[in-house]
């Protein structure tokens, strides 16, 4: 028989997303991360549920108590971070229309 799956920490070797994928060049410098700005602040936000969950898991908890607003935001930040990924960024980010296929 099989043993059980365990839960482990792991250190990072990456991050996810690519960095300046949403730099906005048509306005003034202070201003082109605008977005980026806006995605770290929920990214903040999503954090903070996701602490909850991890706390509730180190501490033996049977369960863990999520509203509807904190589970939105943990699926738009997912839905989010997938976008964000390498396979998305080299099928829709090019320098020139002749490079979308």
């Amino acid at each position: 028989m099989a043993d059980p799956p365990v839960i482990c920490e792991k250190p990072v070797r990456r991050i996810l997303g690519q960095m300046k994928t949403y730099q906005d060049t048509s306005k003034q410098v202070e201003k082109q991360q605008h977005i980026e700005d806006m995605l770290s602040k929920f990214e903040s936000q999503t954090s903070s549920v996701f602490r909850r969950m991890t706390k509730a898991f180190e501490n033996k908890e049977s369960g863990v108590w999520v509203t509807r607003k904190d589970r939105d935001t943990v699926r738009k930040f997912l839905f989010i971070l997938k976008y964000r990924g390498s396979g998305f960024h080299r099928r829709f980010y090019h320098a020139t229309p002749e490079g979308y296929d």
